[in-house]
């Protein structure tokens, strides 16, 4: 049972002693104070849960040290009860009026005295409980608003770099849509991504990837005007929104601050690592008219300023809108092609350039779209890459390969190699040579029959990757030629790690022979060169006589162009072949 602490305030013993007589010892804990300024000391002291007061006190009246203890108990409930002989209206009022609870008139009768004591305490456990639940009230809004702003700021801010996030950005940026038609002020949206950001990834882990994305989230910060809004709309896409420009020089010193900024090195694992940033821009209200139609801009010059290269940029072009519309549909038309066999291989001759004899073929693929008629592979290939179909691609074109050159075979030609272009999408698959070598044996054809080509104008991400799978094709019996050389990325750094035996060299350095003295004199190097680390040279793009005396005066090994024949079907490739053989001696009549 709870001891219930009293302090009684009572000058008067005799009063006191009666009070103590009423309440007993058992119930109670009684602390006495002779005047108000004690009671009040007292109050503080030993915080009792009920004060008897009387009125009349030397040093401090009843009302003084009521109205002082009821002002020092803050939110707590106190109740404090007036004893007095004093019963009229003006004293009860007064006592109530500096703080009172209830009042007693002496004589009291005890039982009454015992009711007005329990009342107050009931009062004062009910004003106990509302104010803990007030607390807990309190509490819960407090942990509510805590959580409302956690939520805010997990949907609306990105948790790696602490930008906003694409679903902030995308309301914010229809907010500064509408603003700025109602004010008629021009917007421009910077859409940008990181170049090569996977091979981060894929190189040096996640880990460090997020590091380069903080890191990258800092230059733009230090690059781009404080009150222009940064956000990050994807994994490494980035968004600026300039919500006011005078003139076109204006947003391409902004696109300049941040390619600058975003592409000097980086120090990473003890490695300097370069990156490189593309961005797209739109204009409203040049060409946009909604914040959907400024993000699809953007976006859309993006892909353009991809194709230029790292560090490009590109301004969004109403002529874009039909292109993207043409390789949305050429996208949503590939696995229809495949199923409906729209694809087919063409073929073209390579020729020994001292016997004139065709001596193999490369292997083209060629798209005949029913209602866009025939799309060149620069088109297609790389959607082919985008969608992650290229593999399979791959595959069908392999298969296709190895029966027509089986089909060539029962026919009675001799032996043409065949040459295979693979993605560098397709070299970074870790069973692509057992694959390779595989279908290869299964079909019964000597694996040296066939050649494999890689375009040196398509950065491979991983070369050791690459190499791995290379050196395995390699060492079945397949040779490995580097296809466009001296117009790509790593000219001689493919050379060098990748296991090579020819060099094709590209048609630009070709057309202009006997014209220009320098692509002689460069293609004259390139065949050396390539000799001079045991490699075989085939030259592209030959279209004259002149062309074909040269490279065979410098000897390189085998030639192929219009000259001889343009990429053709199959059944036309055969006619070359029967051809061939009625001159004789394995010549072609152009030689």
């Amino acid at each position: 049972m709870k001891v219930i602490k009293v302090l009684v305030v009572e000058d008067i013993g005799i009063n006191r002693a009666q009070l103590k007589a009423v309440l007993g010892e058992e119930s109670y804990e009684l602390i006495e104070a002779k005047n108000g300024l004690e009671a009040v000391q007292l109050f503080q002291k030993v915080g009792p849960d009920l004060v008897l007061m009387d009125i009349h006190m030397p040093l401090m009246d009843g009302y003084e040290a009521a109205r002082q203890i009821k002002s020092s108990q803050g939110e707590s409930y106190v109740p404090i009860i007036f004893i007095s002989a004093e019963d009229d209206e003006k004293v009860i009022t007064q006592a109530l009026d500096a703080g009172g609870d209830d009042f007693i008139s002496r004589p009291f009768n005890p039982s009454l005295l015992q009711a007005k004591i329990n009342a107050q305490l009931r009062i004062q456990a009910l004003n106990g409980s509302l104010q803990n639940n007030i607390q807990q009230l309190e509490w819960a809004i407090s942990d509510h608003k805590k959580t409302q702003r956690e939520l805010y700021e997990i949907t609306n801010y990105d948790i790696l770099t602490d930008l906003p996030n694409r679903q902030f950005f995308l309301v914010y940026l229809a907010q500064m849509v509408k603003e700025a038609s109602l004010r008629g002020q021009q917007m421009a949206l910077l859409i940008m991504d990181v170049a090569n950001f996977k091979r981060i990834n894929d190189v040096y882990g996640h880990l460090l990837g997020d590091f380069i994305l903080k890191e990258v989230t800092a230059r733009l910060q230090h690059s781009v005007a404080k009150e222009r809004l940064i956000a990050r709309v994807g994994g490494d896409h980035f968004a600026v929104l300039c919500d006011e420009y005078d003139d076109i020089e204006f947003v391409e010193q902004v696109v300049a601050g941040v390619i600058d900024a975003v592409k000097a090195p980086y120090e990473l694992s003890g490695d300097e690592v370069i990156l490189g940033l593309n961005v797209g821009i739109s204009l409203f209200p040049r060409h946009c008219d909604s914040a959907e139609s400024m993000l699809r801009c953007a976006g859309t010059a993006l892909e353009y300023a991809r194709q230029q290269g790292d560090n490009s940029y590109s301004f969004f072009e109403l002529e874009m809108k039909d292109q993207v519309q043409f390789d949305l549909e050429l996208n949503s038309s590939i696995y229809t092609a495949l199923q409906n066999n729209e694809f087919e291989l063409y073929y073209q001759s390579q020729v020994d350039s001292i016997n004139k004899q065709i001596v193999g073929c490369e292997v083209l693929l060629r798209w005949h779209h029913p209602t866009l008629g025939a799309i060149p592979p620069d088109r297609f290939i790389p959607l082919l890459e985008q969608n992650g179909l290229i593999r399979m691609v791959g595959e069908w074109v392999m298969q296709q390969a190895i029966e027509q050159h089986l089909e060539w075979l029962r026919k009675g030609f001799p032996g043409v190699r065949i040459a295979v272009n693979f993605s560098a999408i397709q070299l970074q698959e870790e069973t692509l040579a057992e694959w390779f070598i595989d279908v290869i044996r299964k079909s019964g054809i000597s694996p040296p029959w066939f050649k494999l080509e890689i375009t040196e104008t398509t950065t491979i991400d991983n070369l050791d990757q690459a190499a791995r799978s290379l050196q395995k094709i390699r060492s079945a019996g397949i040779q490995i030629a580097v296809d466009d050389f001296g117009t790509g990325y790593s000219t001689l750094n493919y050379l060098q790690r990748l296991p090579v035996d020819i060099i094709k060299i590209d048609q630009q350095f070709i057309k202009e022979i006997p014209s220009s003295k320098d692509d002689m004199t460069l293609v004259k190097a390139v065949i050396a060169m390539a000799h001079s680390m045991g490699f075989d040279a085939v030259a592209e793009g030959v279209e004259t006589k002149v062309q074909a005396d040269f490279l065979r005066e410098h000897q390189c090994e085998e030639l192929q162009g219009f000259y001889f024949s343009k990429p053709v079907p199959a059944n036309e490739f055969e006619q070359l072949l029967i051809t061939q053989g009625k001159v004789g001696a394995g010549s072609l009549e152009m030689f």
